[in-house]
């Protein structure tokens, strides 16, 4: 969210967000109701600890009554809500989704865009190759490492003790944070963010084996490519190609612990929650969404808009959209009934052997 111009409803000395410096700015997703445009908010603040001077979101009839006895500056209100019992001192503006107007709201109280204050921008302390190419406003912080022939769009910002390898590119308004490792040859879109300890094109996963079993390591020769707007957690793993591309899509968003095998293709617009782990030459389509460690096994393919409930494990391909759950995979309604009688099992193989018993 760093790409958000933010002159005109913050001074980020004192942290204050003007109500009307908001309202002109005519954001999506919000619309200004009622009430003093003079009011200023220091901090966002859930209802149960709202105090002077904040901002709140209200997306329940109990939180607004929460918030009524309370003195907040600025309110964003769900506006299917009752308004009418607003009292008028306060300063509300409506919004249909919650989440969503959260996400254009809060990076301006985003006190972690603090940490890239620096002066000068690139840090003395950092090495960068002297046949290197940095856009204007890049920020690099101490101990990284920029290799030859490294291109570095506008504004990027390279993280302390981070390591780009030659030849990489990456794209303007791309955030790199602290101690993360991006190998030669990697391509990384416009306005993505890469979290501390991932490590992306490292050597994917190939051994040829002889008949006595020892391994021999095939060269893995290939590159990771990353489309705009890619969100990677901490602490995950994005192997680079035997040959050719391990490609994430663009405006796709990834949890941490997380890694995608060498010659993976990651569709656009994806939800990958923690833990998730593919297998090697795996193509995901577009619009993937899975819940918590879930597994795919390798050279499978995924077809567009497919959900995973969490923890489900994938061993042949889904051709049909739809949602999905558990191992083996069945479609989420019999997944859900197949868990609901788990706990029933032993009972029901007592009954059988009981009636087999019987019968004989």
């Amino acid at each position: 969210m760093h790409s958000i111009e933010l002159p005109a409803v913050i001074n980020r000395e004192v942290k204050v967000v003007s109500a009307k410096a908001l309202k002109e700015l005519n954001l999506p997703h919000l619309t200004y109701l009622r009430g003093p445009l003079e009011c200023e908010a220091q901090v966002a603040k859930p209802p149960t600890l709202a105090t002077d001077g904040s901002l709140v979101f209200i997306s329940s009839q109990g939180q607004l009554a929460q918030v009524v006895e309370k003195n907040p500056a600025i309110l964003i209100v769900f506006n299917k809500l009752p308004l009418d019992s607003i009292p008028a001192r306060f300063c509300v503006f409506t919004c249909p989704d919650i989440k969503m107007a959260m996400s254009v709201i809060l990076p301006y109280f985003d006190n972690f865009e603090t940490v890239w204050d620096q002066d000068p921008k690139i840090s003395p302390m950092a090495y960068v190759h002297p046949l290197a190419r940095l856009g204007p406003g890049v920020i690099i912080q101490p101990f990284a490492w920029i290799g030859a022939h490294v291109t570095l769009g506008a504004k990027c910002r390279i993280g302390v003790g981070t390591v780009i390898q030659d030849r990489s590119l990456v794209g303007q308004g791309t955030t790199i944070h602290p101690q993360v490792f991006v190998a030669a040859d990697t391509e990384i879109g416009i306005d993505c963010e890469i979290h501390p300890h991932t490590s992306i094109g490292s050597p994917g996963f190939g051994f040829a084996s002889t008949s006595t079993f020892k391994h021999h390591k095939v060269p893995q020769i290939g590159r990771v490519v990353l489309g705009d707007r890619v969100r990677i957690g901490s602490n995950c793993n994005i192997d680079r190609a035997t040959l050719l591309e391990t490609r994430i899509g663009s405006g796709t968003k990834i949890d941490a612990h997380c890694h995608i095998a060498h010659n993976c293709e990651v569709g656009e617009d994806g939800l990958i929650a923690a833990g998730f782990f593919t297998a090697g030459s795996t193509r995901i389509g577009h619009r993937f969404v899975t819940g918590g460690g879930s597994v795919t096994a390798d050279h499978l393919l995924i077809t567009d808009d497919v959900m995973l409930a969490g923890r489900s494990t994938v061993t042949n391909d889904i051709l049909e959209k739809g949602q999905y759950g558990g191992y083996p995979l069945q479609p989420l309604k019999d997944s859900l009934r197949t868990l609901a009688s788990l706990p029933h099992l032993v009972q029901l193989r007592k009954h059988f052997a009981k009636l087999v018993k019987n019968s004989e």
